[in-house]
C-alpha cells in the first residue's frame, strides 16, 4: 500500500477515542515527514546507489508543504507473517517509490509471547543496496532488530520514517492535531 496524507487519515479517524482507534487500527504505522531529496525511479531493476555528492541535496524538510504521509503496516499477502517494505508494488506491502529504495528493501515482523501477552516488532534489512538504519545504526542484512515506538527508520540516505504502534500513533495524532496550523 502506498502512502496516504495524514490530513486524509485524520478526517477518517476524527471521531474515534483511544479505544475505538486501537480497535479500528490495530496495526502499526510508519510516518514519513517530507524531505528535501528524492531519487527518481529509473527502471524497475536497479536501485540507485548514491554517492556523497548526490547526498548534498538530501536533508530534513520539516515543514515543507508536501507535509506528513503515513503508511499502514499490515500484510496484503494472504498468510504473510511479515510486512515487506520497498519499491516493488507486487512484492511489498508498504510501497515507497524512490530510486534509493530497493525493490524489496526491508521487512517488519511481529513476535508475540502468549505467556506474557506481549508483542515486539522486529525490523530486518533484506540485503538492500543503500542499507536500512534503526535510530542511526545500520542494520546487518538478514539480522532482525527490535523496533519500538517512535524509533527512527531510514531506508538508505533519503527515506526517513518513524515507527508507531497503534496506541502511540493515536497519541501522536492527538499532539499533531494540537500543533498543526489551520
Amino acid at each position: 500500500m502506498s502512502a496516504e496524507s495524514i490530513s486524509d487519515f485524520l478526517a477518517e479517524a476524527k471521531d474515534l477515542d483511544d479505544e475505538g482507534f486501537v480497535e479500528a487500527y490495530p496495526y502499526p504505522f510508519l510516518v514519513r515527514e517530507a524531505t528535501k531529496g528524492h531519487v527518481p525511479v529509473s527502471g524497475e531493476r536497479s536501485t540507485a546507489r548514491l554517492t556523497r555528492s548526490a547526498l548534498a541535496t538530501v536533508g530534513d524538510g520539516f515543514g515543507l508543504d508536501e507535509g506528513v504521509t503515513i503508511h499502514r503496516v499490515y500484510p496484503r499477502r494472504e498468510d504473510a507473517e511479515t510486512v515487506r517494505i520497498g519499491r516493488d508494488e507486487d512484492e511489498c506491502d508498504v510501497v515507497i517509490s524512490d530510486g534509493s529504495v530497493s525493490k524489496v528493501h526491508a521487512e517488519l515482523s511481529l513476535d508475540y509471547d502468549e505467556a506474557s501477552d506481549s508483542k515486539t516488532f522486529q525490523l530486518t534489512d533484506l540485503g538492500s543496496a543503500n542499507g536500512t538504519f534503526l535510530n542511526g545504526d545500520r542494520l546487518e542484512p538478514n539480522t532482525p532488530l527490535e523496533v519500538s515506538d517512535m524509533d527512527s527508520i531510514r531506508l538508505g540516505p533519503v527515506i526517513k520514517l518513524q515507527f508507531f504502534t497503534s496506541d502511540a500513533f493515536f497519541q501522536f495524532l492527538s499532539m499533531y492535531r494540537r500543533i498543526k496550523k489551520p
